[in-house]
């Protein structure tokens, strides 16, 4: 019977011992990806899907539509809203649209979003909240990096207002009236102004 020799002994324990890092490793590894991702829908421009986009009237809320049902809103900690360059302040907590099993998260900021930042509205979250997700009855905490908000926004009549309607370049009031040029001013709310579809 052959006697293994310490260091045969040696080499056996730390190879196990590689091969048991190598295997926490790739769990550790593969459980984080799992919990960091954003679970915000993927972007179809084709089909105008955005993750996060701004359409309301005053342009001042942003919704995120997850690929999972949302758990707990939670509040603002965590999240990080820069428009501009600059960090936007939110207006209370988050809060789920609709009911569970909704996906809609809507976040509302202090201030509107002007014509020269629409396409600088960049969100984040780093987890340090109580916002989670609910895959399966398991909580899942996302982590968003910079991902960047849209107005997608498709025009209606209701974008366009009548401000008046004035008529100019008449002759001599005393003379016939041979011609009246009518001007019309329509003003274009921001929703619309905002968007990626006007043009």
């Amino acid at each position: 019977m052959k006697t293994s020799t310490f260091s045969e002994i040696k080499n056996t324990f730390y190879m196990k011992a590689r091969i048991l890092f190598a295997l926490l490793t790739s769990i550790i590894l593969s459980t984080s990806s799992l919990f960091s991702q954003d679970h915000l829908i993927p972007t179809v421009i084709g089909s105008n899907i955005y993750p996060i986009t701004f359409t309301n009237t005053d342009q001042n809320q942003l919704v995120l539509e997850f690929d999972l049902p949302i758990e707990t809103a939670g509040n603002s900690t965590g999240w990080t809203i820069t428009v501009g360059g600059s960090p936007a302040s939110i207006s209370g907590s988050p809060v789920r649209l609709g009911s569970p099993p909704s996906a809609l998260l809507r976040i509302t900021l202090t201030s509107s979003i002007l014509l020269a930042s629409v396409n600088a509205v960049y969100v984040s979250y780093d987890g340090s909240g109580t916002f989670t997700l609910d895959n399966s009855g398991v909580d899942v905490f996302p982590i968003i990096v910079g991902k960047q908000a849209r107005n997608n926004w498709r025009p209606v009549i209701a974008d366009f207002v009548k401000r008046g309607l004035t008529p100019i370049n008449i002759a001599d009031k005393c003379a016939v009236v041979t011609g009246i040029i009518m001007k019309q001013e329509i003003e274009i709310i921001p929703r619309l102004r905002n968007s990626i579809h006007y043009r």
